[in-house]
């Protein structure tokens, strides 16, 4: 995995998940992602980020 980091984060590392459309398992996969990752990389901080939701306000990810 490329390593995007700065000074300040030298080791950070990024993971970006697209998908076409609402409802298409973007945020599944990202939770898989992390436990993944937090299983196999037990000494990393894993964090998970969603900036935006969209969709039909019945179908909030935060409900």
């Amino acid at each position: 995995m490329r390593q995007v980091g700065s000074a300040l984060w030298p080791r950070l590392r990024a993971v970006q998940v697209y998908g076409a459309n609402t409802g298409v398992g973007k945020t599944v996969v990202s939770t898989l992602l992390c436990k993944a990752l937090r299983k196999r990389l037990p000494d990393y901080n894993v964090h998970y980020l969603k900036p935006i939701s969209t969709g039909p306000l019945d179908e909030q990810d935060n409900r």
